[in-house]
């Protein structure tokens, strides 16, 4: 049937943009929860000023321990989307030190093929043979010069 068989395997990128596309998605969805209980918190302090206002304490006392848990939980709530801000940055890092390691293993197989390629004996008599062609070049320079 469909589907059966392996799936192709997700490259570093791909799987650090979908991990990162997944935090962000909970962020919205912690920062949603969070404004609904900032919303409940102001209602409950209506709530609170109507009750002591006609002299129920004990509604107002039980709104007031309901209100701190509402505080409580907003707190937490912020603790955590922090916590998901910094896992996206880390998953950016390690997507990033990834690619750096792959582009640097391709960059040190390019160099190990250039130096295979390279006679150092070879190369070292060109530069002799340029050193002296710039010094020939320097005498007539002067020569010049002089006349």
């Amino acid at each position: 049937m469909f589907g059966i068989g392996a799936a192709p395997k997700k490259t570093m990128k791909e799987e650090g943009r979908a991990a990162k596309k997944d935090l962000r998605r909970g962020g919205r969805e912690l920062e949603r929860e969070r404004k609904k209980l900032e919303r409940e918190e102001a209602k409950i302090a209506k709530e609170i000023k109507k009750a002591a206002k006609s002299g129920d304490m004990a509604t107002a006392r039980a709104m007031a321990k309901e209100m701190t848990r509402i505080r409580a939980a907003k707190a937490r709530f912020m603790k955590m989307g922090g916590t998901m801000k910094a896992m996206e940055h880390k998953t950016t890092t390690m997507v990033a030190t990834a690619k750096m390691s792959e582009v640097m293993g391709k960059s040190a197989d390019v160099m190990a093929t250039a130096n295979k390629k390279m006679n150092p004996t070879a190369v070292a008599g060109t530069m002799q043979n340029f050193a002296r062609q710039m010094d020939r070049m320097g005498m007539t320079e002067d020569m010049m010069n002089d006349a």
